[in-house]
């Protein structure tokens, strides 16, 4: 007779399904709680502590700077399947960063509980280990999988902006993430205890749920060359790695300077405080659907061509906040470049899939972080530095439309390998 924890009726959801729901929740979260509530907090916590917003953007610069340094470290055990126990790890110290960072007497001490406790968390418990998980399940579907499951980060920054603005008005600044970090530990922990496992092979089954070939055993999935034994050293030579690496970097780098100075240039121009906060959900909200269609295409059509198009709304967008638009133009515009948003995440995996299989999924994407580093780190610096020095993100704006023109250029240089 055959186990039942290792056959799955015709009619049944393919458990991968199931890995695909806790990645969404998992990147909601990690994402909602750091990246899109940054620029909420700017003003209060200037404000408690008389820094300006250049001294913060400053200090906010140690959490991709440190999470670059950890991420290399998580890419063995995740490609070595350990993939729970890390995700785990991680909402534990993204729970107590919160936490933490509400008690914080200090901006030392806030930056320093940034750079541990949460940076392991935007790794451990993030994109990082929620693609590796996606990918390991997926082969033919992957850039459909990935597309939804990495629409968590943007429903994360479409719940948490709100909330954490309204805790804000009720609570503070303190008593918000101290709710926060609470709430965090009772969602996202039973889920991925009880429900992550690492590969479908754990469960006696194959990539995308199809029929297993029992004479073969464990095989690379159907158009993938499986690479186990791939090193750093052939990874670093691959010019893939550099061309995928920098688009996706600069790119990102981009993104940040929109997420944590939007709200601000808003404000500036005279916005009620939710009503920017709610450019910041509406930029989430068309995020999703960005990366669901996106993440469909990517299945069908040049991955390459994709995010070369998704650089181009966000690109436009840009231009706009350049012409210093009414709030009206502004709302509509953000759910345009949140389509364009949307793309980057998803594609970003499924390029790594397609270039490197799932096997060395994880390592790959862990050696970007390095790469990806300084320009994440510049992206949160200079608009703030630029404001302070001309008081107008004018400057920062246009830098950022020429980050986006390398990004393009970079991006012509990938050449990913035919999939069968």
């Amino acid at each position: 007779m055959t186990s039942p924890s290792t056959t799955r009726a015709p009619t049944s959801i393919f458990y991968g399904w199931w890995m695909v729901a806790t990645a969404f929740l998992c990147q909601g979260v990690t994402a909602g709680c750091t990246m899109y509530i940054f620029g909420i907090f700017l003003k209060p916590v200037a404000e408690e502590f008389g820094a300006t917003r250049g001294t913060l953007s400053l200090g906010i610069m140690i959490f991709p700077a440190a999470g670059g340094l950890i991420a290399p470290f998580l890419g063995s055990p995740l490609d070595r399947g350990k993939i729970r126990g890390v995700m785990a790890l991680g909402l534990v110290a993204l729970s107590a960063g919160l936490v933490l960072s509400a008690w914080a007497p200090s901006l030392w001490v806030l930056g320093l509980v940034i750079a541990t406790l949460l940076a392991f968390a935007s790794n451990a418990a993030g994109p990082l280990s929620a693609s590796k998980l996606v990918a390991n399940w997926f082969e033919g579907l992957r850039g459909r999988a990935l597309g939804i499951a990495s629409t968590g980060t943007s429903a994360g920054g479409a719940v948490f902006p709100l909330l954490i603005a309204l805790g804000i008005g009720a609570w503070g600044w303190r008593g918000a993430l101290l709710a926060l970090g609470i709430g965090v530990a009772a969602v996202t922990l039973p889920p991925v205890l009880l429900l992550v496992r690492s590969r479908p092979e754990d469960l006696g089954l194959t990539p995308d749920g199809k029929a297993p070939a029992p004479s073969l055993g464990e095989t690379a999935p159907a158009g993938v060359t499986a690479q186990p034994s791939i090193g750093v050293r052939e990874i670093l030579r691959d010019r893939n790695f550099w061309a995928l690496g920098l688009a996706v970097g600069l790119s990102f780098a981009v993104l940040t300077v929109v997420l944590i100075n939007l709200h601000a240039y808003a404000t500036d121009a005279g916005v009620d405080g939710t009503a920017a906060a709610l450019l910041l959900t509406i930029l989430a909200i068309s995020g999703i659907c960005g990366k669901l269609a996106f993440g469909f295409l990517a299945d069908r059509v040049s991955k390459r061509l994709l995010m070369g198009v998704a650089i181009v709304m966000l690109g436009s967008f840009l231009f706009v906040l350049l012409a210093h638009p009414s709030y009206g133009v502004l709302a509509a515009t953000a759910g345009l470049a949140g389509l364009a948003v949307g793309g980057f995440l998803p594609l970003w995996g499924a390029l790594i899939g397609d270039c490197w299989g799932r096997e060395a999924f994880a390592r790959v994407m862990a050696l970007m972080a390095p790469l990806m580093t300084p320009l994440n780190m510049a992206g949160m610096a200079y608009p703030g530095l630029i404001h302070d020095r001309t008081g107008s993100y004018d400057a920062a704006w246009q830098i950022s439309v020429g980050l986006l023109g390398l990004a393009a250029l970079c991006l012509a240089f990938l050449r990913p390998p035919q999939r069968a």
